[in-house]
């Protein structure tokens, strides 16, 4: 009978880093890139949600019409920074 020692087996994680040659930011999201998800999905999400309530009654909320282009910016902005490694400012 044999075992594998817990030094001998790979992660996952590491077995797809081994296979993009240490590149796998593509496939494998930050902490700020996930973030950047969550905005850029938050504010599709919001947008489609205000293009909905103006097809059905008419009208738009004035917080939709501000919030949803300022979350896919910053949705966008974020995915920006965190593939090209661009260290975010910490406020003062």
């Amino acid at each position: 009978m044999t075992t594998k020692s817990a030094a001998a087996t790979t992660h996952p994680i590491e077995e797809r880093l081994e296979e993009n040659d240490g590149d796998g930011a593509a496939e494998i999201p930050t902490g700020q890139r996930r973030e950047a998800n969550v905005q850029l999905v938050a504010g599709l999400g919001l947008g489609v949600y205000a293009a909905g309530s103006l097809a059905l009654l008419g009208a738009v909320c004035p917080v939709c019409v501000v919030a949803s282009p300022l979350l896919v910016g910053a949705g966008l902005l974020g995915r920006r920074r965190a593939t090209r490694g661009t260290p975010r400012k910490a406020p003062d």
